[in-house]
């Protein structure tokens, strides 16, 4: 299959379907210690490279959720979550550093799910990934996702 024929690219045949999470990469920082935390939980990891590749995820994807890393929420992220809304109503989580009450809110507003700060421990990201996968394949036995 050529590239025209498949607008995911080269990761149309590494998506598993389930369980997914698609890491929106937008800090390495908090990216790297989030990526072991879903690493060590066997979920599959589709980090961001371009707009357009994470559409083609999206809209042609089998996925359960994104989480979204930035180190601030600023207008760029809130026009970013209104855009991947606009292409998806699976969960979404933000992790960040944003101590700004208002645009937490705003990122509420503009189609965020969860917001969580960066802080929060590997252990806790991870069991919040998981339930959320748990509940986003109807008729599939996801029991292995339950936290231990």
């Amino acid at each position: 299959m050529n590239r025209e024929s498949n607008p995911m690219g080269e990761l149309g045949a590494s998506l598993l379907p389930v369980p997914t999470a698609v890491l929106l990469d937008q800090t390495d920082v908090v990216s790297l210690t989030l990526r072991g935390g879903i690493d060590d939980a066997g979920l599959r990891v589709i980090p961001r490279q371009s707009f357009d590749q994470l559409r083609g995820i999206l809209t042609h994807g089998s996925y359960g959720m994104i989480v979204m890393t930035v180190a601030e929420i600023d207008e760029a992220e809130l026009d970013l979550i209104e855009r991947i809304r606009d292409l998806t109503d699976k969960p979404l989580m933000i992790v960040s550093d944003t101590e700004d009450l208002d645009m937490r809110a705003a990122a509420f507003e503009a189609g965020a799910d969860e917001h969580i700060t960066s802080d929060t421990g590997r252990p806790e990201i991870t069991a919040r990934i998981k339930a959320k996968l748990r509940r986003s394949v109807p008729g599939r036995d996801l029991r292995s996702l339950r936290t231990s």
